[in-house]
């Protein structure tokens, strides 16, 4: 035995030899004093870095799922474990958040407003009614008044959009007899005025020198006395 290793030998007759402890004489091949490391065992890929500690490359799924949630908006949370893809439905998007333009969805539809509406017009004219877009609605326009009575005129006043403002009646003609040379007054307002004469018993029509003197009166002569009272037709050329 040597002191210095504790290794036993023996003697051959030329040389000591070594004498094994007996259990193993040779690993994975290999003879003598054998120091094994991992590429002796097939292990020479292997880190010796706890599973928890590596970098994996890629897996079916994940040890532990996890949850995916949005903020910011209304959606439903989903959990993922890797095994395949997901989508987070989102339900609703706060007004704050939206900007610019963007294309509608048109295709559904609401059955009414959650809060009816009243529409009305003013003015000239008064119209409202009430809508919730649950069925066709309808309502009668009322005209404000315009203050003239309601009648026939010969004469009407109107404003820029085509609404009476005021209207009166004015007289078309004025008629009477004379039995010679008159100054006749009328009601008819105006110098243009047209006289027709005619015997009233014969019914010839009779003529004389006439003048416009003013809007109420004409004067009427004739070079001798008709021998029958005259019919005398004033009307209102205005008109």
């Amino acid at each position: 035995m040597s002191l210095d290793t504790n290794k036993t030998y023996r003697w051959t007759g030329t040389t000591f030899v070594y004498i094994t402890s007996g259990a193993v004489d040779s690993v994975n091949g290999l003879t003598g004093v054998v120091v094994l490391n991992k590429s002796h065992v097939g292990l020479s890929n292997a880190d010796n870095t706890a599973d928890a500690a590596k970098n994996v490359l890629s897996a079916t799924k994940w040890t532990a799922a996890r949850t995916i949630t949005l903020s910011g908006v209304t959606a439903t949370a989903q959990t993922i474990d890797g095994s395949g893809n997901v989508a987070i439905p989102v339900t609703a998007v706060p007004a704050t958040l939206l900007t610019g333009t963007a294309s509608i969805n048109t295709s559904g539809s609401a059955a009414k407003l959650a809060t009816p509406r009243t529409i009305a017009a003013s003015g000239d004219g008064t119209w409202n009614v009430s809508f919730d877009g649950s069925a066709n609605v309808t309502s009668a326009l009322t005209l404000a008044p315009s203050g003239v009575t309601a009648g026939t005129y010969s004469r009407v006043t109107v404003n820029a959009k085509g609404l009476v403002t005021d209207g009166s009646n004015v007289s078309k003609t004025y008629t009477t007899n004379i039995t010679g040379t008159s100054t006749l007054a009328h009601n008819l307002n105006t110098l243009n005025v047209e006289i027709t004469m005619r015997d009233t018993v014969t019914s010839y029509k009779v003529y004389g020198r006439i003048k416009p003197i003013d809007t109420t009166s004409v004067a009427i002569e004739f070079d001798s006395t008709p021998p029958n009272p005259i019919s005398v037709v004033v009307t209102n050329l205005d008109l």
